[in-house]
Order: structure tokens, then sequence, then C-alpha cells
């Protein structure tokens, strides 16, 4: 599925960070990332539930769930409030949120609606 182009400066000024997000989830999962996973779920950056860049911050944040080794991080992932992924994008925003608001958009039955609650 294609992505829309999100609104100008809503990643960070245009492609640049557009990039940064599509650098974040090709990567092995990380809680560093924590913040590239959830833009990628916002409606500015993907309008389309099913595309590209939410389907694998989906992944990413599924993976992290279940490797996460010790309560603390488990913890950190749904209680943490994470940073701009680039300076100069918003302030701190925090995954549980970010799910439910996607998840809210997301088609019944869907494969990202299970894959949301599943994280």
């Amino acid at each position: 599925r294609k992505e829309a182009s999100p609104p100008r400066g809503a990643d960070g000024g245009g492609s640049a960070g557009r990039e940064a997000l599509r650098a974040a989830v090709a990567e092995e999962a990380s809680m560093d990332n924590m913040r590239a996973y959830i833009d990628c779920l916002g409606d500015d950056v993907s309008p389309d539930t099913g595309g590209d860049l939410p389907s694998r911050a989906l992944r990413c944040l599924f993976a992290l769930s279940e490797s996460s080794g010790s309560r603390a991080e488990r913890l950190a992932m749904v209680g943490g409030e994470f940073g701009p992924l680039v300076e100069g994008t918003g302030g701190t925003r925090a995954l549980v949120p970010a799910l439910l608001s996607f998840l809210g958009r997301c088609p019944r039955d869907s494969s990202e609606q299970y894959l949301t609650l599943l994280v």
C-alpha cells in the first residue's frame, strides 16, 4: 500500500524527517526508537493505517513487547514519555495514547487492528 505524504512540518520539516522514521523502522526493534514508532502511528504521518510505516512500527513494538527481558523495560515502554525524534518537532508523546488513537482509525477486523491489540 502506498503512503500519503504528511503535511509539511508534521515529520520534522519534510522528507528528512520521514526518512529518519523509515530508517528507524528498518532497524532491529529498540527502545531507542520508541519515538519513531509512536510517530509512525500518527495520522499526520500515516493517514492510511495499512501503510508501510505503521505496519513496520507495529511489528517493532510487538517485537519489543515480546522480547523485553525485564519488568522495568516493559513498564518504561508503556509508562514512558518519549522526546522528539527530530529537534523542533514537538513535545513528548506516550505509547498507550498513540496506540489507542491508531486503533480507533483501524478498519474493523484488519490485521493492523489485531496487531495493535497484541501490542
